[in-house]
């Protein structure tokens, strides 16, 4: 990649070793060369251009070395010499693996064509939208401006694909922890309503409200309680099935798990406690009644 001056500040790309580019690096505009002139070999004419290496360039060419000073030969037959090492990045999607990418002053060796310019600001990009084809028109009335971009929508159009699947996935994952707590509140309702008769046996012979609704409780959350148990084991089972899908987000959240087993639970022990409870104030007499 051919950059500007002050490319690595702007995109807050730390240099690990040695320098960025510098006014020194700068060569002189070549002569153009004749179309039918035979190809040359190494371009060995002076000193070498000035390369700036990311990491991953580095570990695979020097390994545990010192790369600032070492040279190399581009596939355009040009002889480098590495002045800095900088940290890896992504170059074409946030989702790739690091490539080794080695970086070049443009003004070593400048060319007649389209240019992207990175410019930061510290208000909202948009905001500048107007000014920066002000100021081209004014530079050149010739040149346009295309593709004027923030960095965010750049992100935002790589993660296209992430942002649909964790948007079905989420409202997915509300409606069935709607529909399984409802299915549970209902489920442990008609369980400890179906109770009522054993609840005014218990009363009559001596049992205080305050311990049947202990009992209810106690069966009720032990029953929740191997629900959550089961449902937990399931679910890190299944972590490496969703973990290819997800970006920056672990499958095994804690949050979001310990969310849905308390959400539950608290649903389970509502619907066990506001039964029991009525049944254990209703009379004896009546409750043996109750089908």
């Amino acid at each position: 990649m051919a950059v500007g001056p002050r490319f690595f500040d702007t995109l807050k790309m730390p240099i690990l070793s040695g320098r960025g580019f510098a006014p020194q690096d700068e060569r002189p505009i070549p002569a153009a060369t004749p179309p039918n002139a035979a190809k040359p070999g190494i371009d060995s004419d002076g000193p070498p251009l000035s390369a700036v290496i990311n990491q991953s360039m580095a570990r695979f060419f020097w390994g545990n070395q010192d790369p600032i000073g070492k040279r190399f030969i581009s596939e355009g037959k040009k002889e480098f010499e590495v002045i800095g090492v900088i940290q890896d990045s992504k170059y074409g999607d946030i989702r790739e693996q690091s490539s080794r990418i080695y970086y070049s002053y443009y003004f070593q060796q400048p060319r007649r064509q389209g240019a992207m310019f990175q410019l930061r600001t510290d208000t909202e990009a948009r905001d500048y939208a107007g000014a920066i084809q002000r100021v081209v028109r004014e530079l050149d009335p010739q040149i346009q401006v295309v593709g004027l971009q923030t960095m965010a929508e750049v992100v935002d159009q790589t993660l296209v694909q992430e942002r649909f699947i964790a948007q079905t996935a989420t409202a997915f994952s509300l409606v069935a922890l709607m529909l399984a707590s409802i299915g549970l509140y209902g489920v442990m309702t008609n369980v400890v309503t179906r109770r009522t008769n054993e609840i005014g046996i218990r009363m009559a012979l001596g049992a205080k409200s305050g311990d049947v609704v202990k009992l209810v409780m106690r069966e009720v959350l032990l029953l929740v309680g191997v629900g959550p148990f089961i449902g937990l084991l399931a679910a890190f089972a299944t972590m490496r099935l969703v973990a290819n899908l997800l970006f920056n987000v672990r499958p095994s959240d804690p949050l979001t798990i310990a969310f849905a087993t308390l959400l539950l639970i608290v649903v389970a022990a509502l619907a066990g406690y506001l039964p029991a409870r009525r049944a254990s104030r209703v009379d004896p007499l009546i409750a043996l009644r109750t089908e």
